[in-house]
């Protein structure tokens, strides 16, 4: 596994959470797929497949329901929903298309 921002994504019986460096898991497994942690925020699914984007404690800063999100990056992440391909900040909201 790879850990960025001291926690890294982790499967457990098909299930995503996340452990810190000594193993201790800190995040429940309770996502369909999780990405590393990029700027404070990982991307992670919930069990519909939908992508939205969690916080250190595992909870939703951006609930999930985009078809793709890319990671962080200089404050944006590009975000797929339908056929609309754009991006947005850490507060969901739309920088460009």
């Amino acid at each position: 596994c790879s850990f960025s921002s001291g926690l890294a994504a982790v499967a457990k019986n098909g299930l995503y959470g996340y452990i810190d460096i000594t193993g201790e898991v800190v995040i429940p497994f309770g996502f369909s797929n999780a990405r590393y942690f990029s700027e404070g925020l990982a991307a992670a699914s919930d069990s519909k497949g939908y992508w939205g984007y969690i916080d250190k404690k595992g909870n939703w800063v951006i609930k999930a329901v985009y078809d793709f999100t890319d990671d962080f990056e200089n404050g944006e992440a590009r975000v797929i929903k339908g056929e609309k391909v754009f991006y947005i900040d850490q507060h969901n909201k739309m920088v460009h298309q």
